[in-house]
Parts: C-alpha cells; structure tokens; sequence
C-alpha cells in the first residue's frame, strides 16, 4: 500500500485517511443489527407520541411508551458503549474523543422519554452523517489509487449522466 501511497498526491494524507475512517466503518457495521433495531424501536416511539393530543391517556399507554423508550435507551447505550473505544475519524475540536461518545456524549434518565427520543434521534443522524462522510472520503482515495494502477474511470449512471446535461 506504501508503494501506491507514494504516487498519489499527498499520499501520506490520503494513507492517514483511511487509517482513521476504515476503523471507525468497520465499528459501525459491527453494530448495523442492534442499529437497526435501534431504528425500529424509535420510529414506534415517534409513532406512540405522535399519537399523544393533550388527552387523558391510559394507564396501557403510558407503558407501551415507556418501555419502548427504555429498550431505546438500552440499545443506544449498547452501541455507544462498543463504539467507545473507536476514535472519531475527522477533526473534532476534542482530539481524543471517541466515536461513541461524538454520537451520545450523555445518555439522559430512564424517566426522561423526551430526552431519550431526541439523544436517539440525534445519535442516528450523527451516526448516518459519520458513515456517508466516510464512505464518501474512502471513495475518493479509491478513484485516486485506481488512476494510479491504470484503470479506467467507471463509466456514469444513465440518470446521473442525463441529470447532469439537464441542469
């Protein structure tokens, strides 16, 4: 890899990069199943409050939101406590923080349902925005190690080709 490394402009860059992103993919792709859950139980929270109109509820409900609220909290502090020894891949103004705590730096009280939905909800989107990024900057040190080895630039999607004549 070395030796590939040294013909790319800023190749050290580029190694360094990929040192730091492919790490933190791999920790999350280590979590996708309990992430997925995690995903599942929040769009049924998000479903039971939005449920809620300022009327007497039952005793049922406020169970079911509740418990579904503490599997959140649950399974967020799971994969925050795996990702905890992954090192946040890009510039942070805190240079040793760890990627699980970038996506929950604190995990609110059990009793706190809205608290909890909202640290899930952020947790996901920092989570989403940590792997598109990324995806997106091993991209763009593969097409650098492709030109390098000679190989042809992938040809463009059909849409994407007509979209970009369209604008």
């Amino acid at each position: 890899m070395d030796r590939i490394a040294s013909r790319i402009p800023d190749g050290a860059k580029s190694r360094a990069l990929v040192d730091r992103v492919l790490p933190a993919l791999l920790g999350i792709q280590g979590q996708i199943n309990g992430l997925v859950a995690l995903r599942d139980q929040y769009i049924a929270l998000a479903s039971l409050l939005d449920t809620l109109d300022g009327s007497d509820v039952s005793q049922e409900f406020v169970s079911a939101v509740t418990g579904i609220a503490d599997s959140c909290r649950l399974m967020a502090s799971q994969i925050v406590d795996a990702l905890a020894v992954v090192k946040y891949p890009f510039d942070h103004h805190d240079r040793t923080v760890m990627l699980g705590a970038f996506l929950v730096p604190s995990l609110p009280p059990k009793e706190d349902v809205g608290a909890i939905y909202h640290t899930v909800g952020e947790m996901l989107d920092r989570l989403g925005s940590v792997q598109v990024r990324g995806v997106g900057e091993l991209a763009l040190v593969a097409q650098q190690v492709e030109q390098v080895l000679g190989l042809p630039p992938l040809p463009e999607l059909p849409e994407v080709a007509e979209a970009a004549t369209n604008e």
